[in-house]
């Protein structure tokens, strides 16, 4: 064969795979989209139902994705397998790209170096608009992940004998233990490429729960600042009710500051923007938004406004700002407080006097907020709160506290889903170290045959394997965890200071995704540690 054909049999067969594998992948994702449907109506998001009818877009975007990537993927190694000489090939022992590692680690290198350097500008850089900023970031990102992955084989060989080292002193792990150690340590290039899958999809998952704690401490720091009341009675999400349960609290002498908060749209210079209606004169005692300029102390006509949006349109306390309602009214109403928490209060807030009939196209109240009188306690509170919340059935009465919860119990479930759906990067990583392990297997076939000629029991050899795969996986985790910790603490930087300013990582989440790994690459080792246990000694040894 000459090394055009060589080339060309290895292309082929990635055609053949992408094709196969791109259509399996669409079938899967039709499927997968109901099951992720259902998932999301278990945590109370409810999405509306619809069809596994795909269309034609996604069916071409899949095939192009699937059959394109696959294709690209084979081009290196098409070209190494038309350059190995046929003599050399045929040696026992001989080791496939072998003299590559000079070049591999200058490019290893410069890239990471290439992708740092990005990564910081990124962060550090002061930039027109958030698409520069957003651009280096990715590519920074994409850099060190790559460079990451090329310089893995200098630092893989030391790690996954460290790793392993503990193996050989369990006793009934004695030989297959140190012989898992040696074989996960002795072929550095592929254990950094078995490990290199995993550790994308665990950088990305640890990314994930670094960011999202990071939140979670930001949102959970915010909440106890912001919240002064001393109840909240909502629906639950963006759902209203009717204005009476607002007028009746106001009414009852067991609370001294109550108002309603409702939710719209209006337009500011032909920009949409999310605006709360609430009564200004009762806002402070029940909300505490931080307040930078002005104050609190505002009413009809006035609007308080987020220090990000005060800066966007070059307003500050005294100014004026038009409002362009949806039935077409406007009104200019002026800048009493600019505020730095948008948790509870969003980014702009105007007085309910501004809410008229027609402007927003609804009444409804979102939330009622209110503050016990003094000299009243939370259980003669909550039984005036129950009764007239009894005629507004669709309503939950909470305290400061249970509100605080429920609010991060909801930010808890959309992290899940987020979590949930980039953990799908570790299944398919644990595929790649099930295929890697099974040609390995098959490439060692005289091996094993050897080992057990010389008295290992095919219980041994089983371990041996599993164990193998459960160190790679370790070894592809933990680097995937660094790299995850790394990138989640650029996401916080990159972040706006309103949306996260504290920076958490979740040591218990990462550890435990760490062993997770371990124990998911035993299981995933189970098919090629069973062939090589079943393997015929002396037709392995009688291999070539």
């Amino acid at each position: 064969a000459s090394a055009r054909q060589v080339r060309g049999s290895v292309l082929g067969e990635s055609l053949l795979v992408g094709v196969v594998a791109s259509i399996l992948g669409i079938l899967f994702g039709m499927f997968l989209a109901v099951a992720l449907r259902s998932l999301f109506g278990a945590l109370g998001a409810d999405l509306p139902s619809f069809g596994l009818t795909p269309t034609a877009s996604t069916i071409i975007i899949g095939l192009v994705v699937g059959i394109g990537i696959t294709m690209l993927s084979s081009i290196t190694p098409s070209r190494r397998a038309s350059k190995v000489p046929p003599v050399a090939a045929m040696q026992d022992g001989f080791r496939f790209g072998a003299g590559e590692g000079k070049r591999r680690t200058i490019i290893g290198a410069s890239l990471l170096a290439i992708g740092l350097v990005a990564m910081v500008l990124g962060l550090f850089g002061e930039y027109d608009g958030a698409a520069p900023q957003l651009t280096l970031l990715v590519l920074g990102a994409l850099g060190v992940f790559v460079g990451t992955t090329l310089l893995s084989p200098l630092f893989s060989s030391p790690v996954t004998r460290a790793l392993g080292a503990p193996l050989q002193y369990l006793p009934w792990l004695k030989m297959s233990g140190r012989l898992a150690q040696e074989n996960s340590s002795r072929n550095n290039q592929r254990t950094a490429a078995t490990a290199g899958a995993l550790m994308v999809g665990l950088a990305l998952v640890g990314m994930a729960a670094v960011t999202g704690e990071s939140l979670k401490e930001t949102f959970r720091d915010t909440l106890d600042n912001a919240i002064e009341a001393d109840w909240y009675i909502s629906s639950g999400g963006f759902v209203g009710f009717g204005t009476g349960l607002a007028e009746e609290i106001e009414a009852a002498p067991e609370f001294d500051r109550s108002t309603p908060f409702r939710f719209g749209v209006a337009q500011v210079d032909g920009s949409s923007k999310d605006v709360f209606a609430a009564d200004l004169a009762q806002i402070d005692g029940l909300i505490d938004p931080d307040v930078v300029e002005g104050s609190l102390d505002a009413g009809p006509g006035d609007l308080l406004i987020h220090e990000d949006s005060a800066e966007d349109q070059g307003v500050t306390v005294g100014d004026t700002v038009t409002l362009t309602y949806a039935n077409g009214d406007t009104e200019d109403v002026t800048v009493a407080a600019v505020y730095t928490d948008a948790t509870i209060l969003g980014n702009w807030v105007i007085d309910l006097e501004s809410w008229q009939e027609g402007r927003f196209g609804t009444t409804d109240d979102l939330f009622v907020a209110a503050r016990n009188a003094e000299g009243v306690s939370q259980e003669q509170a909550q039984a005036v709160l129950d009764e007239i919340a009894a005629d507004f059935p669709q309503v939950d009465v909470e305290s400061s506290e249970e509100f605080a919860d429920s609010q991060e119990a909801q930010l808890d479930n959309l992290l899940a889903i987020i979590q949930g759906m980039v953990g799908f990067s570790v299944l398919i990583a644990l595929l790649g170290i099930a295929n890697t392990l099974a040609l390995s297997v098959f490439e060692r076939t005289r091996e094993i045959g050897l080992l057990r000629a010389v008295g290992m029991s095919r219980r041994q050899a089983r371990s041996m394997i599993r164990w193998e795969a459960a160190i790679v996986a370790v070894f592809g985790a933990a680097l995937g965890v660094v790299l995850g910790i790394a990138f989640g603490y650029a996401v916080t930087q990159a972040l706006p200071p309103s949306f996260v300013n504290d920076f958490a990582v979740p040591w218990g989440t990462l550890i435990t995704y760490v062993i997770v790994a371990g124990i998911a690459g035993l299981i995933a080792a189970s098919l090629p540690a069973r062939r090589a246990g079943r393997l015929d000694v002396l037709d392995a040894i009688r291999q070539l």
